[in-house]
Order: structure tokens, then sequence, then C-alpha cells
């Protein structure tokens, strides 16, 4: 895993907060059912999440009562996500690694990450978020893609990316030609120990963008799925 361009987010920090997306209303419900959730109160779900960046999916799940501990490798993603959760006392921020963070196990009934799953070397990411989670908790991996079906200048940027060398850059969600992260995520986590049932849901919405801001998203991803 590249560590160097992994933390890169976080020398634009108070950019990527202004410009990255948020999360539709409905995956966040959607997930918090999933993993059996309530709302609120001595009996609110605990959640974990994994690379909480500045705080966009972060504060969607505290919103809805859920107890949120976030992790994030960046100070200075980290500084901005703090400056971002002022008032809301269910959610403790961590500066840290998921590879290196050491949960009392079993405590989570979810553990989620948004726009950053892949970022966590995969050989032990599974294992981590097994080792975090309470029997039958569930594991939410999402990220926002464009939909380049719908985009009129997808030629044009595709032969962008290819006039410098790029259009081999696959995980980059702004190329024309990437993977979609999150249908390729339930082949993997087949293939993972300990967990069982996945599946991944598509939310088709829009985000309105000035031009000298990225396009919009028009769908997410979800990937789920159960500790067993």
């Amino acid at each position: 895993m590249d560590a160097r361009r992994r933390l890169s987010f976080g020398s634009v920090a108070d950019l990527y907060d202004h410009a990255r997306p948020s999360y539709p209303s409905a995956l966040v419900d959607n997930v918090i059912e999933y993993a059996g959730g309530g709302v609120g109160g001595a009996g609110a779900v605990r959640a974990l999440e994994v690379g909480a960046g500045t705080g966009k999916a972060t504060v969607l799940f505290a919103e809805r009562g859920l107890d949120v501990v976030a992790l994030e490798p960046s100070p200075e993603m980290t500084a901005v996500a703090r400056r971002n959760f002022a008032g809301y006392e269910n959610i403790a921020m961590e500066q840290a690694e998921f590879e290196r963070w050491r949960a009392p196990e079993h405590e989570f009934r979810l553990v989620f990450s948004a726009q950053a799953w892949h970022w966590i070397a995969p050989e032990v990411r599974y294992v981590a978020a097994r080792a975090a989670l309470e029997d039958g908790g569930a594991l939410a991996a999402f990220w926002n893609r464009p939909d380049w079906g719908a985009c009129d200048l997808r030629e044009e940027l595709g032969e962008a990316y290819r006039r410098n060398g790029l259009a081999g850059d696959t995980d980059d969600p702004m190329n024309p030609v990437a993977r979609a992260e999150g249908d390729a995520w339930a082949s993997e986590i087949a293939g993972a120990s300990g967990f069982d049932g996945a599946e991944v849901r598509r939310y088709g919405w829009n985000s309105d963008y000035t031009p000298t801001t990225p396009p919009p998203s028009t769908w997410t991803s979800s990937a789920l799925t159960r500790r067993v």
C-alpha cells in the first residue's frame, strides 16, 4: 500500500472538505438497517469508521443517533474533521491507522468506510474488521462514482488520460475507464474468512457543482456483508 499516496489528501484537506460530495440519505439508512441499528440513548449502536477524512459520512451516521469512533491517519484531515464535529457528543475522533489501531474485540455493531476501504492493506482489513465487530455485525464500504455512461465529455476526458500516460490508472475514479470499486468488492469479500452474504447496492443521485469544482457524482455503490 502506497502510504504517501494514501496520506496525500491531507495537503489539501480544506479543499477536500469543500469539494468532495456527501452521500445519499437512503444509503445511510440502508446501512443502519442492515446492521440492525437503533437510534439514540443507552442502546445506541456503536460504529467504527475507517478513514473518516473530514467527516463527510461520519456526521450522517451520528445525526441518526449512532455512537461513532472515527479513525483517520492524516493529521490535517483529522484537524478539519474535529472542527466539523463540534457539537457532536456521539463522535470520538482518533488520528490512527486502522491497520495499527487496536479496538476491544467485538465492540462494534457496524464497521463502515466511505471512499477509503481500498486504501487499507488487503491482508489486514478484513481480519481487523472482523475482530472489531460483534457476532452478526455488519461491514459496509461505499464509494461515489461518476456515471460515465451519461457524461457527454467521456471521450474527451479519456483522451486526456491517454495523452498523459494515465489511461491505465483505473483506481482513479475520474478516469472514464475506472473500475467500479463497489462492484468488485463483492467478489473480494467472497474469499474473506469470517464474513458471509456480500451484496452490492447502488444509489443514483445528483449533486450540482460549479465549473471550477469536480463533476457531480451520479451514483454511489455500497457493499455490505456480515461477520459470522
